[in-house]
């Protein structure tokens, strides 16, 4: 019995052993893959350090290329340093060189350009001379009909015949019609004659033009406005009867209607409102009329007890210039009216109309004054029709007045010659 049991014991026991033994190699055979599964890494990373060593390799002949290019490139830009040494060195005499050569080269210019300066200044003297020459046997008829296929000639002939008496033929070396329409749509006529008696006799003589009054000149221009040019400086001689208010001593005014009123050409009013003395100019005079106040339309002018307005240049410039103010005192803002630039009558830019009632001058018409001023000769703002674009809305303003006053800046430079013409009595 007891043999039996331990065969038994040792039956169970030898499965028990081999199960073990199965777990044991079992258990080696997954080790021995992790084994070679790390084996397979280590190989993949030794395969990695040698691309990596490999790199490194040739990182290092490349910085040891890189450090032979710098040391080369160093010895470049030593002797590219010592060059911009030596050049700047060059660069200095040059300059001072040029330096001398700009100061005699200036010296020279500032010579030739005085030697020109000269020439011109006599070339423009000339040319003025010449121009008064040509003009001085010139005048302008305002206000003759025009017909289709005129002769000029022949109408200004039978004018001349007709309205002053001058029987004998009178020869004109060129006369035609130019410049802008006037009163009644006709152009000016400009004709020269050829002599100088016949000038005379026409614009100075015993019966001259400037003694046609207005009324004939109202009457569809039977007789004519007429214009002497002896040194291109137009004066008017034709209406004397506008004239005289202005010129002679006022009969009608009572003593207590006086009026002062001062024409400036002021050169910029902005800066000179500042100064006390232009000031009490101003507060002497119940009407100031001021000619290159240097203004436009934003411009506001102050003073106490006046009130301003203007007429400012339409062109629109970097540097303001030109201009026409009128002042007055406010008591008198009921007695005077500012003409319009919209009225139908005023186109010109160069002269400012208003008026004065005729009550203040015990007159039974208003007194119209005209503001000019004309820019100067050879400016960009001169223009050849400004004393005929003046004479046109002069011609239509005698047609609402018998009394009317030009005043201002007409930079007229008449030389030698009498800036002023005498109205001869009636």
């Amino acid at each position: 019995m007891n043999s039996d049991s331990s065969n038994e014991e040792a039956t169970i026991a030898e499965p028990t052993v081999l199960v073990e033994i199965l777990k044991t190699l079992t258990k080696m055979e997954e080790r021995m893959g992790k084994i070679e599964r790390k084996f397979d890494r280590i190989e993949r990373i030794t395969f990695k350090l040698e691309e990596i060593e490999n790199a490194v390799k040739t990182i290092n002949e490349r910085n040891e290329q890189t450090e032979n290019s710098f040391v080369g490139l160093s010895t470049v830009v030593d002797d590219v340093i010592n060059q911009c040494t030596g050049n700047k060195q060059e660069i200095q005499e040059l300059k001072l060189e040029m330096e001398k050569i700009g100061s005699e080269v200036k010296k020279s210019n500032t010579a030739k350009v005085t030697d020109q300066s000269n020439v011109i200044q006599k070339m423009e003297e000339s040319l003025i001379d010449l121009k008064c020459r040509s003009m001085k046997n010139n005048l302008i008829f305002s206000g003759l009909q025009y017909q289709k296929d005129e002769h000029v000639e022949e109408k200004l002939r039978n004018f001349l015949q007709n309205e002053l008496k001058i029987n004998h033929r009178i020869e004109f070396g060129n006369a035609h019609r130019f410049g802008k329409q006037g009163f009644n749509g006709t152009r000016p006529i400009v004709a020269r004659f050829l002599f100088r008696k016949d000038l005379e006799m026409s614009g100075h003589g015993e019966q001259p033009a400037r003694q046609h009054t207005k009324t004939n000149i109202e009457n569809d221009f039977k007789s004519s406005n007429i214009f002497s040019l002896p040194n291109s400086d137009i004066y008017n001689a034709s209406t004397s009867t506008s004239s005289d208010t202005c010129n002679s001593p006022r009969k009608n005014i009572s003593a207590g209607s006086d009026l002062n009123i001062l024409c400036l050409n002021c050169c910029g009013i902005k800066s000179r409102v500042n100064y006390p003395e232009f000031k009490d100019i101003i507060d002497n005079h119940e009407i100031v009329c001021l000619v290159e106040t240097k203004t436009d339309d934003i411009d506001v002018i102050n003073l106490p007890g006046y009130e301003f307005k203007m007429k400012n240049r339409k062109k629109v410039t970097k540097t303001r210039s030109g201009g026409i103010t009128v002042g007055y005192k406010e008591h008198l803002k009921t007695m005077i009216e500012i003409i319009d630039t919209e009225c139908k009558y005023v186109i010109c830019e160069y002269v400012m109309w208003f008026q004065v009632n005729g009550k203040t001058f015990n007159l039974d018409k208003p007194v119209v004054f005209g503001v000019v001023y004309i820019p100067p000769e050879y400016t960009r703002y001169s223009s050849d029709e400004a004393v005929n674009e003046i004479e046109q809305e002069f011609l239509r303003f005698s047609n609402i007045s018998n009394y009317i006053c030009l005043l201002g800046d007409f930079n007229a430079r008449t030389g030698c010659d009498d800036d002023f013409v005498i109205i001869n009595e009636r």
